[in-house]
């Protein structure tokens, strides 16, 4: 017999509890860009995934919530980094995330290859996306099958 869904006060006390920042010793920053002078760029915080699998155990138990990652890549291509011709490639990830009786969501990112860490980078935004589209409620609750 399959588990029914959330009633409606449960999926918005679920979603409520998921809006619940985390520790401000769990947030990192990374610089993300760089002006070509170096005086300016573009810093983002991010939470360690260890910390988003945490907040899904707790709420939901190990067994509750599945995620799935898709890795590819586009390989040789040509982009210009500050003035020079750089050869490289793209890694591009795809992940899923789908808790049981609620609903999944599924999201994407990109990054250059040739990044110091570009699928640990990418992974860390990609699950930083995740959490506060789970947090706003963005889980698609039309299938609690990912697909």
């Amino acid at each position: 017999m399959a588990a029914t869904k959330f009633t409606e006060t449960e999926r918005e006390k679920l979603f409520a509890q998921l809006e619940v920042p985390f520790d401000p010793a769990q947030i990192k920053w990374r610089v993300m860009r760089r002006s070509n002078d170096g005086r300016s760029g573009l810093v983002l915080p991010f939470a360690d995934p260890r910390a988003y699998t945490d907040c899904l155990n707790q709420h939901f138990t190990p067994a509750g919530w599945t995620r799935e990652y898709s890795i590819s890549t586009v390989p040789s291509l040509t982009r210009v980094d500050k003035g020079r011709v750089v050869v490289t490639s793209k890694v591009l990830i795809a992940t899923t995330v789908t808790i049981n009786r609620l609903g999944s969501h599924t999201g994407t990112g990109e990054e250059w290859a040739d990044r110091e860490n570009a699928v640990t980078a990418l992974t860390h935004r990609h699950l930083s996306a995740l959490a506060a589209a789970s947090g706003s409620g963005a889980i698609s609750t039309a299938s609690a099958n990912p697909g």
